[in-house]
Formats: C-alpha cells, structure tokens, sequence
C-alpha cells in the first residue's frame, strides 16, 4: 500500500452501511440457486434481520508508515463478513423450512448455524501452505491472552515451529491472513486489533479440539523461539520489535496450560540467560505498579528463577532450584524473592517446592517490607495462606510498612471488595483462618455465615481483634 500510495497511506476505516448491507443482501438472493425455497415473506425477514445484527461488521485499516506493510490489501475487497456468512448459511437450506429456521437461530444468537464447519472446510480445501496459516492463526485469535495487534499476529506466524531463529521478512500481512482464513476473522478498525468475526466460531473451535492440538504448546514454543532468536538478542532498550512484549508476558502463561518438551527446552535455554534478557524488562515493565517500574535499573534485576516462580511452572523451578550455586532467597530489583512472586500470584505448587528446600527465608520481606504470608492474604489466595500458616517458622503477625499485618489486610480488603462476592468472601475465609490460628478466638458462626457476615460489611470486630492479638 506506501509503495502503491507513494508513502502517502492514512489511517482508514470502511464500515458496512445498512445500504450496503442490503443491497450485498439483494445481490445474494438474486443469484439463489433454489429461488422456488425462498418465499416472500422470508426474504422480507431477511432483509429486515440480517442488516441489525451484523451492524458491527466492517473490514478496518490503520494504515501508517509503520504498519502498511502488515495491513496491506485490506482495501482492495470490502466484505460484509457477518451478512455475508449469514446469508449464506441461509442459503444453503434446501427448503423454506430449513432456511426459516437457520433465521431464527441466527436472529435469537444461537450462532452462525454450520457456517464455521462449513468455512473450515474450505479453509483446509487451500494448498497447504494457505490452511497451515489459517490454522495457526486461527489458534492464536481463540488461545491467546489478550487481542493481538495484526502486526503482532503477523510476526507470531513468521515463526516456524522446530527453527531455531525467525526472519521478519516471512510475516505474512493482515490481507492474506484475511483471505487464508476465508472471512473467519476481521480486524477492529478502532483497536486494530484482529478478532473472530462471531463469538461462535470460538465456541465451535473449542469445542472441536482436534481442528487445533494443543494449540498453549504450540503459542508457548512460538513465543520461546522468538524471544531466543538473535532477532531479540540483539535488541538494546529502548528498541522493540511487534511481538515482543506478548511473548515476554505470555510464554509462562501458556507454557502452564501445556507442557510440551520443545517448550521446556526453549524454556530452559531463555532462562538460564534471562537476568540479561530483554524480556525480563518487557515482563517487568507489564506486571509491576507504575511505582516500582524505575527500580527495574537496580542490580540484581530479575533471574530465571524469579521468572519461573512467576508463571508458578513447577517443572522449571526444580530444576532451576537445584543447579550449582542456587541463591534461592535471592530478590530481585523491587526486593521480592522466589517465594514472594509464587505467593503473591497464588502458585501453590511452587511454594511447596520453596518451602520443602533447606534455605529459605519464608519471612523475607520486599521492598514494602511485606512477606510472602502478606501478599498472599491482600490477593486472596486462600491455599497459599493455609500452607504458610502451617509452617512454624513463619511469622503470621509480622507488619508490613504499613503497619498491616496480614490479617489486617485481608479484613480491610474483605469491606474493599465488598462489591465483588467472590473476592469478598475469599478474603473473609481467610481472615477467619488467620483468627484461628493466631488465638483460637473464634466468632459464634460457623464458616459460611462468617464470609457473609464480613462480606455485608460488619468487619469492625475483626479489626478489633487484630488489636488484641
């Protein structure tokens, strides 16, 4: 698109007007090869229905300097995707019954009828090349963790899977993903982020698995391979390539969905490297508060280990826990060790690990002075707090630099998150759980009518408590 506009391309939206809509419509029920199974009154359905519920369907382009090389040919064809994979759906019925109520389940949400089926089939009917783009694609549009921009997604696909390096220059753009996919996914002209076209084609992927197989393995290895790649090795902050900061945040994220033995290889290799790795920053700057992010400069900054304790992957802290010269209390630039980062994000499985390895320090504080037992209470993880109870050398009365044990904390978050039940309640659970531990002061109620209780508000005894323990 600059080569063809001279440099000149804008950021462009195209929308489908209702007009368009039902003209799209018209032509389409025109070229009916069963005219004789469409009676008026169903085509007048049609023509009503179809254009309300795909009002939100459009192809957009943002097209810049930087991304027309991703967003190329998006222009070329406007679709109506939604209108057109209805209609279509309707269509194909081979009597006026069949076809009314294909309508009906498209008008009362039902989904897209047999569209998705139907499309995949064409999908795979391409040469191989086409469909394993598609696939993968696809993959990452249900799985990933949060809407990928579409230069994002185009360097995710220019991954191969086996290779140990990538080149930029095998990024497919945004307008051969659209065709590949056969009018399955569209980019959102406002985020220019790419999503499937209807909820319902997420649903029928997930619920076939075996259109995409362990599809976590397969985004867990493609992050781990471009994150190991010389591409990323090479970079010096502040400098950044598209998939960078998903891959940083996410690769643990999947890789604890599913185990593959290329990701715990590819793992292992980023890991044993990571204090030096650009993606320690990228991840760090994505999960720390605002406050923290210019400590991040500070030595030591952010290990292996520390990472692994993160994402809470079990598999790759033992085995980063028993290689020579381990220093498993070890903190890292805002002060938090192994223990703190699995305790805080509620990794059970990590934490027994710690706790069963001579040598740690389950009090050691972070740089708010707050101790794993702490963190975990203020998140609410009701297993972690119950397991560090149980330990007789963890301190359960120890004040952060607030002043808040952490059964204070876990009373006042209760009232906080009152609005929200779950969390509410979780926390209630667990301020209970510290009382009985602390003094064996229990309230007059039993479990369930105590989180309720704390959940509507009335807190003001177990901040009462907290003064007498």
């Amino acid at each position: 698109m600059e080569r063809e506009l001279g440099g000149a391309a804008t950021f462009v939206s195209i929308r489908a007007t209702e007009d368009g809509v039902l003209g799209f419509l018209q032509e389409k029920l025109r070229k009916d090869t069963i005219p004789n199974m469409m009676s008026s009154t169903l085509e007048g359905e049609i023509m009503k229905s179809i254009p309300a519920i795909s009002s939100e369907t459009y192809v957009g382009a943002r097209l810049g300097a930087k991304s027309s090389k991703f967003m190329a040919g998006i222009l070329i064809k406007p679709r109506f995707l939604l209108a057109s994979l209805h209609i279509e759906a309707i269509l194909r019925g081979t009597t006026v019954g069949w076809r009314r109520k294909t309508l009906k389940s498209i008008k009362d949400g039902v989904g897209l009828g047999d569209v998705p089926g139907a499309t995949l089939e064409c999908i795979r009917a391409q040469d191989e090349e086409k469909e394993n783009l598609a696939m993968v694609a696809l993959a990452w549009i249900c799985y990933s963790e949060r809407p990928l921009q579409a230069d994002e997604l185009c360097h995710a696909l220019a991954v191969e899977i086996g290779e140990p390096d990538f080149d930029p220059e095998d990024a497919p753009s945004i307008g051969t993903l659209l065709d590949c996919c056969q009018g399955l996914i569209a980019v959102d002209a406002e985020a220019s982020t790419v999503r499937l076209i209807h909820y319902t084609v997420q649903e029928y992927l997930c619920t076939h698995p075996g259109l995409l197989r362990k599809p976590h393995s397969i985004l867990a290895e493609t992050c781990l391979i471009y994150l190991n790649s010389q591409q990323v090795k090479n970079l010096a902050l502040p400098q950044s390539i598209p998939f960078l900061k998903y891959s940083a945040r996410y690769w643990g994220t999947h890789m604890s969905k599913e185990l593959s033995d290329y990701a715990r290889t590819f793992a292992l290799e980023l890991l044993n490297k990571f204090e030096n790795h650009i993606s320690a920053v990228s991840l760090l700057e994505q999960v720390l508060h605002p406050d923290d992010i210019r400590d991040i400069a500070t030595s030591p900054l952010f290990s292996g280990l520390h990472c692994a304790s993160f994402f809470g992957i079990v598999e790759l802290v033992t085995v980063l826990i028993n290689a020579e010269g381990c220093v498993v209390d070890q903190q890292d630039c805002v002060g938090r060790t192994l223990l703190v980062w699995a305790a805080r994000k509620g990794h059970i499985g990590v934490v027994k690990v710690l706790l069963e390895r001579g040598g740690v320090d389950p009090n050691l504080p972070d740089k708010y002075d707050r101790a794993p037992l702490g963190w975990s209470a203020i998140e609410g993880h009701q297993g972690v707090v119950k397991l560090l109870l149980e330990r007789e050398n963890v301190d359960p009365n120890r004040p952060d630099r607030n002043n808040l044990t952490p059964l204070g904390w876990a009373a006042m978050d209760t009232r906080m998150w009152s609005n929200y039940y779950w969390k509410g309640e979780m926390l209630a659970l667990i301020a209970l759980m510290m009382i009985e531990h602390h003094s064996g002061m229990l309230p007059s109620m039993d479990m369930k009518e105590w989180s309720s209780y704390c959940w509507n508000g009335g807190m003001s005894t177990p901040i009462v408590w907290i003064g007498m323990i």
